[in-house]
């Protein structure tokens, strides 16, 4: 599978929420309704060439009011010639974020589901209430999250992209119980699918529950979405991208992420 392909998927993740604009060595991607989300809003990087970071922060705050667009994003692949770039933001004190494109074609390595445990979809409105719970718990854990931004606003975003995307949602419980432990979604597109945002409760952590669920994502992409193959997107300094190895996921690429936080945000200030 091609990287191509691959990255076709994320471009379908932020086509109904962003508007893209080429400027030739780079581009502009910018959601007017969630300038909270980081991920969502930034520039993307064609060519390097000699421009200095501040000069990149420069052309950033061009596109994107301050006053509403209070992070800093710049996206390109990792290559060389972004090596003095990728410096530069570290010792500005950016999150450097080295994501891996990932894809598996077969489900040799894949895990039966045990008794104990039982896999639902997310259909009712009851359903994406607790969802809705259970991803705001989660995403706390993370250093891209944003307490401070007003509402569930990233939690909103989610539900109107699979809404236009088509994503659909699968979560783990206990049998015969509501809670739920573990979470991950997929969709179809260019002829694979995709898997999104693997989460487990931080209770529920190291019980092999995202192994299960991610085994059952890899079947239904194959024997059910008749899809070529299941890809997704790791950070390269997680441990989760261990699972995903052992499950049979190959890199096919890597993409870095410069993210510089917000400073109101207490843990943003702490580094990262």
């Amino acid at each position: 599978m091609d990287i191509k392909t691959i990255l076709s998927t994320e471009m379908r993740l932020l086509e109904p929420i962003c508007a893209f604009t080429d400027k030739g060595d780079y581009s502009i991607y910018k959601s007017e309704k969630f300038p909270t989300y980081y991920g969502g809003n930034g520039v993307d990087i064609h060519t390097p060439g000699d421009r200095s970071l501040k000069e990149w922060e420069d052309i950033f705050h061009e596109h994107f009011d301050p006053a509403r667009y209070e992070h800093t994003t710049f996206t390109f692949p990792k290559e060389e010639e972004y090596d003095r770039l990728m410096s530069e933001a570290a010792l500005a004190r950016y999150n450097v974020e080295v994501t891996s494109y990932m894809f598996v074609d077969a489900t040799d390595h894949c895990h039966a589901l045990p008794e104990e445990w039982e896999i639902h979809t997310i259909a009712t409105e009851e359903d994406w209430q607790r969802f809705g719970e259970f991803s705001f718990e989660d995403a706390a854990d993370y250093d891209w999250y944003d307490p401070n931004a007003s509402g569930n606003s990233l939690f909103d975003k989610t539900r109107f992209t699979s809404e236009v995307v088509g994503i659909e949602w699968f979560y783990i419980t206990r049998r015969g119980e509501k809670e739920m432990l573990s979470s991950l979604g997929i969709f179809k597109h260019n002829g694979i699918c995709r898997l999104q945002d693997v989460r487990t409760g931080r209770r529920h952590r190291r019980q092999g529950l995202a192994t299960y669920l991610v085994s059952f994502a890899i079947d239904r992409a194959i024997n059910t979405f008749g899809a070529a193959g299941l890809a997704l997107c790791a950070d390269r300094d997680y441990y989760a991208i261990d699972l995903y190895r052992k499950l049979g996921f190959v890199e096919k690429g890597d993409a870095v992420c410069l993210m510089k936080y917000p400073p109101k945000n207490p843990a943003h200030m702490e580094g990262n």
